[in-house]
């Protein structure tokens, strides 16, 4: 494998107005023991913007990135069947294409996890919502009937990290994922469909993680430990911490961590990498 010239680290926010610093988008860009830059984008157009003109210029120059992103990049196996009748990228399609983003974050994101609740039986999987805002076929409670009227609660890689999350949370409580994951899918699909030197972990293969300029992959940067100076945001000394510690990694360790998810029993594999996707730094 080809090493990486650069690491890029992106906290993501589902935010629903402009905003930074705390609760909001940064990322942080890392060539071997060394911080290139920090940015705070207050949208995520604009933050699609940035990275877009950062993926142009590294492949400009010949380089390979690798692009990590905190948001799950698949949903428990069974979803997209149901939904987009395919693979995980399927899935990535279909949220890209009824997803409306605004350029002031305004999204509906609501409305899109509605939608995917009425394909399947009982309230669906996805559920709750602010008390002040009542979307149609979102339940305000977790629901029961995972793993039988819909998929899983949580992802092979969800359960194997340890994670507390869910992807089908959409608000309240600590580390909710379920809107970052349906805005930042529609924002990388997008820059995929803008760039074919783009390849995602693991869901396009080994030899595009091999050989691609650019690799997206899923991170969650709360398996580092982080250390804020005074006043410092903690979602800003996550992407810095892990874009150092990725961008320090030798190349045959960042190959093995990279191939964790093919290594897994036959089942398992099948379901991650066709589907569920996988967190960057779990072994297998």
């Amino acid at each position: 494998m080809n090493r990486f010239d650069t690491v890029v680290m992106v906290d993501w926010s589902a935010s629903g107005s402009s905003n930074k610093g705390n609760a909001s988008i940064w990322f942080a860009e890392a060539r071997g023991g060394h911080l290139v830059t920090i940015a705070n984008p207050s949208t995520r157009y604009e933050a699609c913007a940035m990275l877009g003109d950062l993926i142009r210029r590294i492949t400009e120059a010949g380089h390979r990135a690798l692009i990590g992103f905190d948001f799950p990049f698949g949903y428990p196996v069974g979803t997209a069947g149901v939904v987009s009748k395919t693979s995980g990228l399927s899935m990535w399609e279909w949220i890209a294409k009824n997803l409306d983003d605004k350029r002031t974050n305004d999204n509906n994101r609501f409305e899109v996890a509605s939608r995917i609740n009425r394909m399947f039986s009982g309230d669906g999987p996805f559920w709750a919502h602010p008390e002040n805002k009542k979307p149609a076929d979102i339940p305000f409670r977790k629901p029961d009937g995972y793993g039988s009227d819909y998929p899983a609660e949580k992802r092979i890689i969800d359960e194997r990290a340890g994670t507390s999350s869910s992807v089908w949370q959409l608000f309240s409580g600590a580390n909710v994922v379920g809107s970052q994951a349906l805005t930042g899918i529609a924002s990388v699909h997008r820059l995929r469909e803008n760039n074919s030197d783009i390849a995602v972990w693991p869901f396009d293969g080994e030899r595009a993680f091999q050989h691609s300029p650019i690799v997206f992959a899923e991170i969650y940067p709360s398996l580092l430990p982080v250390y804020p100076a005074w006043g410092e945001t903690k979602d800003m000394v996550q992407v810095r911490t892990a874009a150092l510690h990725f961008a320090a990694l030798s190349r045959k360790k960042m190959h093995d961590l990279l191939l964790a998810p093919f290594r897994l029993p036959e089942a398992e594999r099948a379901a991650v990498v066709g589907e569920e996707g996988w967190i960057l730094g779990v072994p297998a």
